[in-house]
């Protein structure tokens, strides 16, 4: 019993707050409410990247939710995607599995972010798929300092898939404040403390 107590003292709490999604039909960040038991909306207007990850997402009939471990380096780290109804489906870099992934497969980008949610500042994780992802893609690549720079929301744009139409969000980027420099500093430290003792 006194080890079981002495590793509960011990165990590092999860500092994630919650994940949020970005929804393209109604332009609206969501998570989901634990206390309601449902996604609600919630105001991203700015936020800081402590890191990045990527993986696979998604929905199949056949396999139901499929997923795979989060890397930060699709070109150095093997990928391991599997699905609720089969299990393991395959396992390699994302360039040897992007044309045999199952359909209904994504490629999604986790950012691990302080942000400022309902006035509960802490870390956040933004999962960006589809148009979002791409919008922020093309924002990076024009932007190489969005790791040194807190990254703004300031309104939606409209996008066209064929006849259907969508929002995605539209990036910015200003110098971080000395308060949000701080902040994400302390914040970026309890992360990796906490992903250290998961090893």
């Amino acid at each position: 019993m006194q080890y079981i107590v002495h590793k509960f003292v011990k165990k590092k709490m999860n500092p994630i707050l919650n994940r949020i999604e970005f929804k393209g039909k109604t332009g609206n960040f969501v998570f989901f409410d634990k206390e309601l038991k449902e996604e609600v909306p919630i105001p991203l207007v700015r936020f800081v990247i402590l890191k990045s990850t990527s993986q696979i997402t998604g929905y199949n009939p056949k396999c139901g939710s499929i997923w795979s471990n989060e890397v930060e380096s699709i070109r150095e780290e093997e990928l391991v995607v599997r699905c609720k109804n089969i299990g393991k489906l395959c396992q390699g870099a994302y360039s040897e599995l992007k044309n045999t992934l199952p359909k209904g497969s994504k490629y999604t980008t986790n950012l691990y972010i302080v942000a400022s949610i309902n006035n509960k500042v802490g870390i956040y994780i933004l999962r960006l798929v589809g148009g979002a992802l791409n919008e922020w893609i093309e924002f990076k690549q024009k932007n190489p300092d969005v790791y040194k720079s807190t990254i703004l929301v300031p309104n939606l744009a409209k996008r066209m898939n064929g006849a259907i139409e969508y929002l995605v969000p539209v990036f910015a980027l200003r110098k971080s404040t000395e308060i949000e420099e701080k902040t994400a500093k302390t914040l970026w430290g309890r992360l990796r403390e906490w992903e250290k003792a998961k090893i």
